[in-house]
């Protein structure tokens, strides 16, 4: 398949690269269950995914307007608990994603990106460097950890992890040939943000340099989950509280208190802290730079223990 010359592929998550489909019916059918509705076949519920909420259960099951918004809340109830988990990679996605790899293109995520724009145009009183940091961590938990975690769980789907082990790729080289394109493409997300939010060329090579350090652990990690996981349904369901176990405590590491605390511990906190003293900013968390490597690497060298021996047993396994 060769693909037309274009350099960098911008793609959503929800709807381009994973099928929401399962998540968001099984949360339609339960909020339904609620009404004493039976659903036999979860395909019906399919004109549920895109419109609001509301208009769609007044549409296709003739609610009133306070029974779509009890119909709204008890689908939240479970999409925050199970249903946003629950993403699998389309069919062929995988096969997409390395040959646009083979053929040299950079796949970038939208999300983030999204969000830097929409905050342009939003007035919240927040510092550009706050800002760049807030895109750069949803950017580090969302992509190494979901999307890497996805194709390694799919390779295992299929069957071809034993394979691999039996010509004798070791745990290392098959990371580095899953890994290399997802941190290109979150590298130059990270490039996009960091000139969306006003920053100029000249602190540029010190933030992608603080960034790849923050990638590293959320790379090995996602590979990680991929591994231990059993298919990719469970690998959403681990990798979304993950990002999240990542991605909050930073982000709200300035309340103080335990949180902040916590937070210290945390690499994506690290990776924070960094950038902001390559901006020329003070510290995120008032930590020094010798405690802020010292957390990256002990994540870092942890999480590729961790990967590797996860390699050589589940590889074999399954």
């Amino acid at each position: 398949m060769q693909m037309k010359e274009y350099k960098y592929i911008l793609l959503d998550l929800d709807g381009t690269i994973t099928d929401p489909m399962i998540g968001i019916t099984r949360c339609v059918e339960y909020a339904l269950n609620h009404f004493g509705i039976q659903v036999n076949d979860l395909r019906e519920l399919c004109p549920f995914i895109g419109p609001p909420l509301l208009d769609s259960f007044r549409d296709f099951y003739h609610f009133t307007y306070e029974q779509a918004k009890e119909a709204t809340e008890k689908y939240r109830e479970r999409f925050a608990d199970t249903g946003i988990y629950e993403n699998k990679l389309y069919d062929g996605m995988k096969d997409f994603l390395e040959e646009a790899t083979r053929q040299g293109r950079i796949l970038m995520l939208a999300l983030p990106l999204i969000f830097i724009v929409i905050y342009q145009f939003v007035d919240l009183g927040m510092s550009p460097a706050y800002l760049l940091m807030l895109g750069v961590m949803m950017n580090l938990c969302l992509t190494p950890l979901s999307v890497l975690g996805m194709m390694i769980a799919e390779e295992k789907e299929k069957n071809t992890m034993r394979t691999l082990m039996l010509c004798n790729v070791t745990g290392g080289e098959f990371l580095a040939a899953k890994t290399l394109a997802v941190l290109a493409g979150t590298l130059l997300v990270d490039t996009m943000l960091f000139f969306l939010t006003g920053f100029g060329p000249a602190q540029l090579p010190v933030f992608l340099l603080v960034c790849t350090a923050g990638s590293m652990t959320m790379l090995l990690l996602g590979g990680l989950t991929g591994i231990v996981c059993r298919d990719q349904t469970s690998t959403g369901t681990i990798a979304g509280p993950l990002a999240l176990v990542f991605m909050l405590p930073t982000m709200f590491a300035g309340m103080g208190g335990v949180l902040q605390k916590v937070a210290s511990f945390v690499p994506t906190t690290a990776t924070a802290d960094l950038m902001f003293l390559g901006l020329g900013h003070q510290s995120w968390m008032g930590a020094n730079v010798l405690w802020d490597v010292a957390v990256l690497a002990v994540w870092t060298a942890g999480s590729a223990g961790l990967f590797a021996l996860a390699f050589r047993k589940k590889g074999v396994d399954n």
